[in-house]
């Protein structure tokens, strides 16, 4: 009886883990950095499945020279959101505009436009340029 107890237990677990429909939390609240080329405090959002901060950000000009092939990078651009549908967002990286996929939903992403963000996320230039956003760190604003 223990026995066919483990066996249903074991079973459960493994059904459990390897279920595809697990939801990951949406982070959403308040983060602040300080700025040292202002001088200053930043108010931040924190959005996205995963945290990101705002330190080693690479400039899109570095990133577009140095992925030659097919191969994704994990990489963290500084920009601004230009526009924001359901599940990709627009993007301006200094004189580059690009559209990115977003990971995760918002409900209202309305007061997030035009502002300065952190974008982290996988990227690859080749065959054909793709952008998924799995966090944003939104600059100037807070809940």
């Amino acid at each position: 009886m223990i026995y066919r107890l483990g066996v249903l237990f074991c079973f459960g677990i493994l059904i459990s883990c390897t279920s595809e429909s697990i939801e990951t939390d949406i982070i959403e609240e308040n983060y602040t950095y300080f700025d040292q080329n202002r001088g200053d405090s930043i108010k931040c959002i924190q959005l996205g499945i995963q945290y990101v901060d705002e330190k080693n950000a690479l400039p899109y000009s570095l990133v577009k020279h140095e992925l030659v092939d097919e191969t994704p990078a994990k990489v963290k651009l500084e920009g601004k959101i230009i526009q924001w549908q359901e599940d990709s967002i627009l993007i301006q990286l200094g004189k580059d505009s690009i559209w990115a996929n977003t990971s995760f939903k918002t409900e209202n992403p309305e007061p997030f436009l035009g502002l300065s963000s952190f974008f982290q996320g996988l990227i690859k230039m080749y065959p054909k340029q793709s952008f998924r956003v799995d966090a944003l760190l939104i600059k100037g604003i807070s809940k």
